[in-house]
């Protein structure tokens, strides 16, 4: 007897409920579900652009100002470590770790990188490289020799001289002034200057 009384009281423990709520509660379990797995898709995704970003700004951060220069789109304005040389908008033929060669109107600038004070104008990051006209620093001076042309050579600090390249040696030139010759160390020169009237 007592077991049945038992079994009696579990039964009246333990009634039959009706489970009509069961589908409004997965209902709403799954939209929570998915609430949260839009949030952490939208985490995940800036997340992401973060990551791209960072990359891209350490990518533009290891590239030279003369690596942009060499692919700038359109004219840029330098300014110089030199009193008698002004900004002007110089359309950039030539950039290199050694040598830059650009043009303003009828002249034609050989210009050292090191005395580069400011540039305007350059492009934004870009990995596709316009077609450049190569010279090299010694070729250019020896063009300048050969068609004999009248220079204006900026040197450091504040001089400034006029003269036809004589000799070209391996750190410096001969320069023939209407005084004398005088000899210039190239790593001093700031830029070189010449008419392009007539260069090909």
């Amino acid at each position: 007897m007592i077991f049945g009384h038992s079994d009696s009281m579990s039964h009246a423990a333990l009634p039959n409920e009706p489970d009509d709520d069961l589908p409004d509660v997965l209902h709403e379990v799954a939209s929570l579900l998915s609430a949260a797995h839009e949030v952490m898709q939208g985490e995940t995704r800036a997340d992401v652009n973060a990551e791209v970003t960072d990359t891209v700004r350490y990518d533009q951060a290891h590239v030279s100002w003369l690596e942009r220069l060499a692919v700038a789109p359109q004219d840029v304005g330098m300014t110089f470590d030199h009193p008698e040389l002004e900004l002007v908008p110089m359309h950039v033929t030539h950039a290199c770790d050694t040598s830059i060669i650009a043009t303003h109107g009828h002249y034609e600038y050989f210009i050292n990188p090191s005395y580069v004070t400011s540039i305007s104008g350059l492009s934004s990051l870009s990995r596709t490289h316009q077609p450049m006209r190569h010279k090299c620093r010694i070729a250019w001076l020896n063009q300048c020799m050969d068609f004999d042309d009248e220079l204006d050579i900026f040197i450091r600090p504040r001089l400034t001289i006029r003269g036809r390249i004589a000799v070209i040696n391996q750190d410096s030139i001969d320069v023939l002034t209407r005084r004398a010759a005088t000899t210039v160390p190239t790593a001093g020169c700031v830029v070189i200057r010449r008419s392009c009237d007539g260069l090909s």
